[in-house]
């Protein structure tokens, strides 16, 4: 995995910056609809995402198999949800997705995807759901 230290240290510039020691999640997909033929997720399919940097109001999440860094903020109202996004190149175009995660204990979650993709020229779009556990709790 390749992990971008400028874009930490960018994303986290005006904050101290606190390491999560690799905190992992592993989520599996619970729901998924697309309008798209052949972009979407599998239902059952497991993700490991990795927490490596957090702060009181900021988050950075790494998917462990491609590396695609999630960048977000820790709800303002509620601590347990952070908000996250990301923009990929996908299936010849690029992927924008957005995700919100609720923590209901401190190794449990759930959460909810949004995600749009586009050649330039055709478009569509696509929501999952997931459950999350954390590893190794």
């Amino acid at each position: 995995m390749i992990l971008c230290l400028f874009c930490l240290s960018h994303a986290f510039a005006s904050e101290e910056l606190v390491t999560v020691d690799g905190v992992e999640w592993i989520s599996t997909i619970t729901h998924q609809s697309s309008a798209c033929k052949s972009i979407g997720q599998d239902i059952n399919r497991t993700h490991t995402y990795v927490i490596i940097a957090k702060t009181d109001k900021k988050v950075v999440v790494v998917h462990r198999k491609s590396g695609i860094s999630y960048y977000g903020k820790v709800d303002t109202e509620n601590p347990m949800i952070i908000h996250y996004w990301a923009s990929y190149q996908k299936d010849g175009g690029i992927v924008t997705e957005r995700l919100r995660f609720e923590k209901s204990d401190e190794t449990n979650g759930k959460g909810k995807s949004e995600w749009y993709w586009s050649d330039g020229l055709m478009s569509c779009g696509g929501q999952y759901s997931f459950t999350a556990v954390q590893v190794g709790k």
